[in-house]
């Protein structure tokens, strides 16, 4: 199922692409209904590829799965059917959710992403009403707990194609439109080029994980474990704002608006890396003390590991833009390749310092070795296919965040030299590094644009608190 699922991600990315790109050249047409065809003839390309491929693999791998759980794994004879069924309910939510994905993508293209967050606050919520029902009612939960995960899983993508095909024309059946071989070798071209570069991220995710385990034990893993927990919390508005802006750079790409491009691309940049240090600076200087907090007693690394993955996320995230640029052209093929391969080294050299014995800590240093040709390729790329400057980026963007990053948590750390651990110092330690971060952050950082993008926002939420506010004051 996690093969199933890579897949899933890797098509998904290229779904996103050609819709989003279709839907910026549409902005700029003059035959507003041929562009529009245009993008059903995509839609219904992803649509005949996400359905062929996972009843493909769904038809090889269910056999084969059911088999390895009745003669190969290890499992009580009492508990085989059990087990069997929930294979069963996560094949069926693998397929449905990769039918699922040319409708969703279709929500991220037209950069209309707060439904999607509403189906997963629900989802959420109901599984926390269920988990407390099953704690509430001791007994044999596994098939119907395989069972609930199924439908929490199928019933709200199911939603969102139907709501797809209610609120978007461009997601219409067109049995013509379905088999263009054209646009088929086109669509899967972007998605095997893609296939590098989360193949990578697989690896260096999951094939760490395993060398880890091997060398060091599964009290490494535990630490590994918890500083991914930590960070990917830490990552959940960086995320979403490069999540937002994705779609937004290649309709600009597609409407041949290379200055609004570049802007989106650049603003990518600085806000990605400034969503994740609001949260890693105050993690950073308190990591010990909070790992004891949260765990009471936390794996031996955990804390270190967490500090040196959140700082090279948030490298990482001041170049978000540019593998927007790069990706909104289509040219990836040798982009992806030559990260990938930069990719596969973290395996290599985390394999190489947990030899030199510096222990779990090796994959936070080998990912941020790895990082640095990652940074170099993407600006040689995104230099050469989006035109985009390497030099303004290294002024304008490295530079400014990384002096003010150092300001903060300098001013952080001289106050935590003058007070004892504790709940207040960790308050006082967050509240005074963002005290200077934030401002320096509007000074030094942000352009008149974004400064102007950020009033905007603001201005928009405080109308809308007073309208609810002025409408609950005259209900009353």
């Amino acid at each position: 199922m996690v093969f199933v699922s890579f897949f899933n991600i890797v098509l998904a990315g290229a779904n996103s692409r050609f819709y989003a790109y279709s839907i910026g050249a549409a902005k700029v047409a003059e035959d507003k209904l041929e562009a529009l065809e245009e993008c059903r003839h995509w839609f219904n390309t992803a649509l005949s590829i996400h359905t062929v491929v996972p009843f493909v693999l769904i038809s090889i791998g269910y056999p084969i799965g059911a088999h390895a759980i009745t003669n190969w794994l290890t499992i009580p004879v009492d508990r085989i059917a059990d087990c069997v069924w929930v294979f069963r309910f996560v094949c069926l939510s693998c397929f449905v959710g990769m039918v699922n994905v040319p409708f969703q993508a279709m929500y991220t293209a037209r950069q209309e992403i707060a439904e999607l967050t509403i189906y997963s606050f629900f989802t959420t919520t109901f599984n926390a009403l269920f988990l407390y029902y099953m704690v509430s009612h001791p007994g044999d939960w596994l098939v119907r707990y395989g069972l609930w995960m199924c439908l929490v899983s199928v019933v709200p993508q199911l939603l969102i194609c139907f709501r797809a095909c209610v609120v978007y024309p461009e997601c219409k059946f067109r049995a013509a439109y379905m088999w263009n071989r054209k646009r088929f070798a086109e669509l899967m071209n972007y998605a095997s080029a893609r296939f590098w570069g989360a193949l990578s991220t697989l690896i260096v995710s999951h094939g760490t994980s395993v060398l880890v385990n091997k060398l060091l034990g599964p009290a490494a893993n535990a630490a590994m474990s918890v500083g991914n927990s930590v960070v990917s919390h830490s990552l959940t508005l960086s995320q979403s704002f490069s999540g937002a802006m994705w779609p937004a750079v290649v309709n600009a790409a597609g409407s041949n608006d290379h200055n609004r491009m570049l802007n989106l691309s650049y603003a990518a940049c600085k806000f990605g890396a400034i969503l994740v240090l609001i949260f890693a600076i105050p993690l950073s200087l308190e990591a010990n003390y909070i790992m004891k907090l949260w765990l009471k007693t936390p794996p031996d690394g955990a804390a270190s590991l967490c500090m040196i993955i959140l700082y090279v996320l948030a490298v990482d995230k001041m170049t978000d833009g540019l593998w927007m640029s790069i990706f909104a052209k289509g040219k990836i093929m040798a982009y992806e390749v030559t990260i990938g391969i930069a990719g596969f080294s973290i395996f290599v050299i985390t394999w190489l310092f947990i030899g030199f014995g510096y222990g779990v800590v090796a994959y936070g240093i080998a990912r941020a070795i790895g990082k640095i040709p990652s940074i170099i390729l993407r600006l040689h790329f995104a230099k050469k296919q989006a035109g985009v400057s390497p030099k303004l980026w290294i002024r304008s963007i490295a530079i400014p965040i990384l002096w003010i990053t150092v300001g903060s948590v300098v001013a952080g750390l001289a106050l935590k030299g003058v007070m004892s651990p504790s709940l207040a110092r960790v308050a006082c330690t967050t509240v005074l590094s963002e005290l200077i971060f934030i401002p320096l952050v509007w000074c030094f950082v942000l352009t008149v644009e974004n400064r102007a993008f950020v009033r905007e926002r603001i201005e928009r939420v405080m109308v809308k608190f007073r309208r609810n506010v002025e409408n609950k004051g005259a209900t009353a």
